[in-house]
């Protein structure tokens, strides 16, 4: 029943405006924005490192914020779009994808919505990125984990009616 919580939720008079939803959106794209500035940069940053060590570090860190990005315009899409359905992904809008955190001359820069296959390509290209890049096994939650990766790159093929890759990528956590 109602208590006196998401009252417009409750009466079916949701509006793009409601708080909530931009409270979601905004800070999913803020995630991005995040990842999207150190991934500007980690080149820069790699090229000053001399030790090895610093820069097997420097690749798990992006390791792990590829995978924030994907994790983050997944749950994008998963939230804000239409279902995949592999013949009319081509024509079903996705999200607006941003890959710079400044773009168009450091101005900010309206983008139009990717299409669904496009959308869920770019999550893929990070994922599949992060899955060479990310080495820690286990459980350590303080941390990305080669587990946590393929368990979101089966999702995102379950999502992509992808059966085959789901279940190879789900294996691969159990």
């Amino acid at each position: 029943g109602y208590s006196n919580q998401f009252g417009s939720f409750y009466r079916w008079e949701t509006t793009p405006n409601e708080n909530v939803l931009l409270s979601v959106y905004g800070g999913l794209y803020q995630i991005i924005a995040r990842c999207n500035f150190f991934m500007d940069h980690v080149e820069e940053v790699r090229n000053t490192l001399t030790v090895e060590s610093e820069r097997k570090t420097i690749d798990k860190y992006e390791g792990d914020v590829r995978f924030m990005r994907a994790l983050a315009y997944s749950d994008l899409i998963r939230t804000f779009c239409e279902a995949y359905e592999p013949s009319t992904a081509t024509q079903k809008m996705g999200v607006p994808l941003y890959l710079h955190y400044r773009e168009g001359n450091g101005s900010s820069v309206k983008k139009a919505r990717a299409t669904l296959e496009e959308s869920y390509a770019q999550v893929l290209e990070d994922l599949l990125q992060a899955d060479q890049l990310v080495t820690r096994i286990g459980s350590d939650a303080a941390f990305v984990t080669e587990g946590a990766v393929d368990a979101l790159l089966a999702r995102v093929y379950l999502y992509m009616q992808n059966w085959d890759k789901a279940i190879e990528h789900a294996t691969n956590v159990l």
